[in-house]
């Protein structure tokens, strides 16, 4: 491989990342300002930033998403989002996207624990606890059990089914724009 296509190479990778990663911050922002969520104002912002988090870990892949209200169940946070990740470097990359974004929306994080070697990461933004767990892991911990009254939120369809390939058809459309922007 040539010195020049190398070089293309990297500012092309460097182009869809940055734009991804805009049309990802665009998604997350109309998700956790959205009215749809959120019934009354005095629920807050929590079930907003749920959502959020939700269509993140889809995004990135993560697999059997749930969200549980835990409002009058738990002291701890007013909703747990549940996923699968595929290994300990995925949830390690989403912990971190999480982290990230969560930041970007002005919010605060409390903790992450788990580490790279751990089957279960726990991000704590307060309101909102998610727990990703290596898929078999889940089933051994099965948190889902433990509070058999939470109530199950159902994550939109359009979630699972938007997240990639809407990003695709971003990236197409804005491939000619992101060039600009690489020096």
């Amino acid at each position: 491989m040539s010195y020049l296509s190398d070089v293309s190479q990297k500012k092309e990778q460097h182009s869809a990342r940055k734009s991804k990663s805009d049309y990802l911050a665009c998604e997350l922002d109309k998700i956790y300002t959205s009215n749809e969520y959120t019934a009354t104002a005095a629920e807050g912002d929590s079930l907003n930033l749920a959502m959020a988090v939700s269509y993140l870990l889809l995004f990135y892949k993560g697999l059997n998403v749930k969200i549980l209200d835990m409002k009058g169940i738990s002291p701890l946070a007013d909703y747990f989002v549940i996923a699968d990740v595929q290994n300990s470097v995925q949830a390690s990359a989403i912990a971190s996207e999480i982290a990230y974004q969560v930041k970007r929306l002005q919010r605060q994080i409390r903790g992450v624990e788990g580490g790279s070697e751990s089957n279960w990461t726990l991000i704590d933004l307060n309101s909102v606890i998610v727990h990703l767990f290596i898929e078999k892991s889940r089933e051994i911990y099965n948190l889902e059990s433990l509070w058999p009254h939470a109530i199950r939120i159902t994550v939109p369809d359009a979630f699972y089914y938007n997240s990639q390939n809407s990003a695709s058809k971003y990236l197409e459309h804005n491939s000619a724009d992101s060039e600009k922007d690489y020096y």
